[in-house]
């Protein structure tokens, strides 16, 4: 195990000595930074061609679904996912939840953060409100004494006409992530920094991930034209004036790890995984350290491919943020100990989609959690 922790030391020594090589480089070609008036224009135009609801200018939502099953709602621009989870696994995270207190330090203070669907966020549904709203009341009854349930869902709900959620996509925008960060700030005590204090960035468009396998799933010809029809979704990110966006991240290929110096955010990658990337095992984002509460602190992270839209609004408090990919990360249950003993955790936050809470199907870290003998 000491040769696990040397390891990682070295990955991010090595990364420290890099960064002010790189950052000198991305200076230099990263076209954020460039001040052309013409490309600045067309960088404008591209962002203001979307209106709150991520259409193009003067183009509303659909009022009428054409089609409906047991587990989807199709409108002919967006995709509703409807909420449904299994009690039993509301069993299963009381057991993860638990085993957890035996891991974390005593002053860590420690979060939960269920990611709603756009469905309990559109006007109606009260069937699937009723359904989450039950819930998260099963939820608390199992969260521990010393673990916050934060439910961002009531946040959400006062900006019905901002475009908090994808259409193509489960799971929510930057924008939404936004809100749900001061949720977060709330129950922590920080004093969240307004959105009018980020910049905004949108460069390009996605299809997103809930459109792409449903077109493929279901065989009926006109149903799979409208998915295809759907108007792609533009992804917009928010980072503070001079924020550092630079992180430290670590995948496992073929059981050998590679270390990248990257951008929290860039737009070279694409929908989602423009936060940090996908199918990484870990990453630990450079923070701002804004908040005097937290500016010398790390907040220790375990999230979906979701929850790690939190990532550059926790980088904007804290000197540090440690990403522990929950879907993906191969790490045993002392290298997560480590965690705690070699950086300067504060807070512990896990988040991920709430239909995902307890379904250790869907988090190989969460399952090896569970998995520890009693």
């Amino acid at each position: 195990m000491k040769k696990k922790s040397v390891k990682i030391a070295a990955c991010l020594a090595a990364a420290v000595l890099a960064i002010p090589i790189l950052g000198g480089l991305d200076y230099l070609v990263n076209e954020d930074r460039k001040t052309d008036p013409v490309k600045e224009s067309v960088k404008a135009a591209q962002k203001d061609k979307f209106n709150q609801y991520g259409l193009e200018q003067d183009t509303g939502l659909s009022d009428e679904s054409y089609y409906e099953d047991e587990e989807y709602i199709f409108y002919a621009d967006r995709i509703l996912k409807k909420f449904v989870y299994e009690s039993g696994n509301i069993g299963e995270m009381a057991e993860i939840l638990a085993k957890l207190q035996n891991i974390v330090p005593e002053d860590v203070n420690q979060y939960l953060l269920p990611i709603p669907e756009r469905i309990m966020w559109e006007p109606g549904y009260a069937e699937e409100k009723a359904e989450y709203s039950t819930f998260l009341q099963d939820l608390e009854g199992v969260v521990p004494d010393k673990m916050k349930l934060v439910n961002v869902l009531p946040v959400l709900e006062e900006h019905p006409d901002e475009y908090l959620f994808f259409r193509t996509d489960s799971g929510w925008t930057a924008r939404g992530a936004y809100y749900g960060s001061q949720a977060l700030c709330g129950e922590m005590g920080i004093t969240p920094i307004e959105l009018a204090g980020y910049e905004e960035y949108m460069f390009n468009t996605f299809q997103g991930s809930l459109q792409q396998s449903l077109k493929d799933k279901y065989e009926n010809a006109e149903i799979s034209t409208k998915l295809e029809g759907i108007p792609e979704d533009p992804l917009y990110y928010y980072l503070l004036p001079g924020a550092k966006n630079r992180s430290v991240r670590v995948k496992q290929v073929n059981h050998v790890e590679t270390t990248d110096n990257i951008q929290t955010v860039s737009k070279s990658r694409t929908g989602k995984a423009a936060f940090i990337g996908s199918n990484y095992q870990w990453a630990v984002a450079e923070g701002d350290g804004k908040s005097k509460e937290k500016e010398k602190k790390t907040a220790l992270l375990v999230c979906d491919e979701n929850g790690q839209l939190l990532v550059p609004y926790l980088a904007s408090y804290y000197d540090k943020v440690y990403v522990v990919n929950g879907v993906y990360n191969d790490f045993g249950v002392e290298d997560f100990e480590n965690i705690f003993e070699e950086h300067e955790i504060s807070d512990f936050i896990l988040t991920q989609s709430a239909e995902r809470i307890g379904d250790v199907s869907q988090s190989k870290f969460l399952k090896k959690i569970r998995d520890i003998a009693d």
